[in-house]
């Protein structure tokens, strides 16, 4: 019974730590797209399944000692719901553990499967995707790669482009993507008369 208790009160905690940040660094959930556009300190500025989607280079940003290479800020309407952060691969195991450092235990994990087979027992110990969850926002780090690379293979030109992420969303953001959908679908009705 204690040990539940202990649970249940770790979980929380992590939770209430994604909550009370409420987002990453200076971007928080809720920010208004004006003010980032009037800055003028983002590369890309694009319009992606009915999202307003800033790219803002990583500069002189950091997470602990990583260096982060690129944001992604995702506006639904005129507010901020989802944060990507981008990192080069190379930090994954450093960024994973600076993310356990503040948010504790991933509530899951999801770990790599090598496809040629020849290391399987190496990647998977290696986390593909591990999940946190706050009552309002939601964490995952990403590793797109689902492949163990070893030592001589990192200096290859292709492992070293290669991203993982941080995503930080709103745990209502699917909805209000939904909602988004149904708001243009109507606009569309109504233009077609």
């Amino acid at each position: 019974m204690m040990a539940l208790c202990f649970n249940l009160t770790v979980i929380a905690q992590n939770g209430s730590k994604l909550d009370e940040n409420n987002g990453f660094k200076t971007y928080k959930f809720g920010d208004k797209l004006k003010p980032y556009l009037n800055l003028k300190s983002y590369s890309d500025n694009n319009i992606i399944n009915n999202q307003h989607v800033l790219r803002i280079p990583g500069k002189d940003l950091m997470v602990g000692d990583l260096p982060v290479k690129y944001i992604d800020l995702y506006f639904i309407d005129d507010s901020l719901a989802k944060i990507e952060v981008f990192f080069i691969v190379k930090y994954n195991e450093d960024l994973i553990a600076a993310c356990k450092n503040v948010f504790g235990t991933p509530d899951s994990t999801h770990y790599k499967t090598d496809t040629t087979g020849t290391n399987e027992n190496v990647s998977a110990m290696i986390p593909k995707d591990c999940y946190w969850h706050g009552h309002n926002i939601n964490l995952t780090y990403s590793d797109l790669s689902n492949k163990y690379y070893n030592n001589n293979q990192k200096d290859s030109p292709i492992y070293k482009k290669l991203t993982v992420s941080l995503v930080y969303k709103l745990n209502s953001y699917e909805s209000l993507i939904d909602v988004k959908k149904e708001e243009i679908k109507e606009v569309q009705k109504k233009s077609d008369f």
